[in-house]
């Protein structure tokens, strides 16, 4: 009987990647087949499962390696978001809640880091690129055939649900693979033209405005970390800008067609105003994306001392859930009608002050520079490949701590299989040391990172 549990039992890898593939199409069962929301827990259960398998594996990767400055910044935001719970009381409930929320990106990027291989990362982006044209033509067809039906944010194709969050992800993160190929000599100009073409198609259809300058800034920022300072290299840069200034004000133009009243907003001007209104984002509440901290200086933190400005009111007591028990006082009394839970910028500030904004910023620029070292210093096409692709996804972390709240859901999990790359390709080359280098196991474990 043993013997078969054993059988029966899945491997941490093969849930590791089931759970960026459940993500990915659950959404599209809630929305066109009526699947009960609570499906998506799911994930959380084949993450713990995950970590369970490989949890002395997951203690090596965060303590033993050199993710180690990356724990030591989590566990001193962890600190400082929980002294302000202690002192103004709070639910240890919700604190957990909270975790979970913005702690299932690390575990599952140290649970990837942990078990998976290079091939098979590979295998999975290679996937992603399929996917995203398939669902290209998907999106096309809704759009031309079911305008009535749907609406704009939910014109997803197969990864569909009633927000563009998952679709987002996925333009993104083909945008990053693609180019990751062509700047390290995998693959030709026109096949990247191709998905930045279909990632502006589809961001004018489905009203991603954000995309369209998301995609390019990843292109070049890209270009930037992989070119070297050649002429050569220099006229391609200029010439590759110029071509997507025109790409972008195509794309731009197509939207404005489509959708008349984005006349006035995809301006210098108009851009200004959305990310800056006074009103709240989509007049649907008080905070928008480059007013959070003053709004929330002004209205909660202001008559309460620096304090609240420097640690917020404590991790979990801001927080929100489907479930009533889980919702804080907090939210019950504000959640609406601020709406701060739109974006991480104001939700981070509010339970852990500037200071936990700080820490989880350079959490992520951690990963960020780490991986543009390693790419700088890398002479193998293999290897630099799978850098850029790290690179770019940290990238649209950083972006969305201001842009959006997906770090604190369940699409941080897709954010994590492809900005994990760098960890797992070092990881590959430790185990490497350690076989041509048997008489010395112990040096080869100190330096398997290094």
């Amino acid at each position: 009987m043993l013997f078969k549990l054993k059988k029966m039992r899945i491997k941490s890898d093969t849930l590791c990647i089931l759970i960026p593939l459940y993500i990915y199409f659950i959404g599209f069962f809630i929305t066109i087949f009526h699947v009960p929301e609570s499906v998506l827990y799911a994930s959380d259960i084949f993450l713990i499962l995950a970590f369970s398998g490989a949890a002395f594996k997951v203690y090596r990767i965060l303590f033993k390696s050199n993710l180690m400055k990356l724990t030591l910044v989590l566990c001193a935001l962890i600190i400082c978001g929980t002294f302000p719970l202690i002192i103004h009381g709070g639910s240890f409930l919700r604190w957990t809640w909270a975790l979970r929320n913005w702690g299932r990106f690390f575990a599952y990027f140290a649970v990837g880091v942990s078990v998976l291989e290079r091939k098979e990362l590979n295998r999975f982006y290679d996937f992603t690129l399929k996917l995203f044209h398939i669902n290209t033509v998907v999106i096309i067809l809704q759009f031309l055939f079911m305008r009535n039906v749907l609406s704009q944010d939910q014109l997803n194709g197969l990864v569909g649900r009633n927000t563009s969050s998952t679709n987002l992800i996925l333009i993104l993160s083909a945008t990053a693979i693609i180019c990751a190929k062509y700047f390290t000599g995998k693959t030709r100009l026109r096949n990247v033209l191709m998905v930045i073409c279909e990632g502006l198609l589809v961001s004018v259809l489905a009203e991603l405005k954000a995309a369209i300058f998301f995609i390019f800034i990843l292109f070049f920022l890209l270009m930037l970390v992989n070119m070297k300072p050649t002429r050569k290299q220099i006229i391609q840069l200029i010439l590759l800008m110029g071509g997507g200034l025109i790409l972008g004000a195509i794309a731009i133009s197509m939207m404005v067609k489509v959708y008349p009243r984005f006349a006035n907003i995809l301006t210098v001007q108009g851009i200004i105003d959305e990310i800056a209104n006074p009103h709240g984002y989509g007049f649907s509440g008080k905070i928008d994306r480059l007013t959070a901290i003053k709004v929330i200086n002004e209205d909660f933190f202001h008559q309460k001392g620096s304090f609240f400005k420097m640690f917020g009111l404590g991790i979990g007591n801001a927080e929100y859930s489907t479930f009533d028990f889980l919702k804080s006082d907090f939210y019950i009394q504000y959640g609406d009608s601020y709406g701060y839970l739109n974006f991480s910028i104001s939700m981070l500030y509010l339970e852990t002050g500037y200071v936990g904004l700080i820490l989880f910023t350079v959490a992520m620029l951690i990963l960020l520079m780490t991986a543009v070292k390693w790419l700088r210093h890398c002479h193998d096409s293999d290897e630099a490949y799978m850098y850029s692709v790290g690179i770019a996804e940290v990238l649209v972390i950083l972006l969305f701590i201001i842009y959006n709240n997906l770090q604190r859901t369940d699409m941080s999990l897709l954010l994590a299989i492809y900005a994990m790359a760098p960890w797992v390709v070092m990881k590959e080359k430790g185990k490497k040391v350690v076989v041509h280098n048997e008489k010395d196991t112990s040096a080869a474990d100190r330096t398997a990172y290094k």
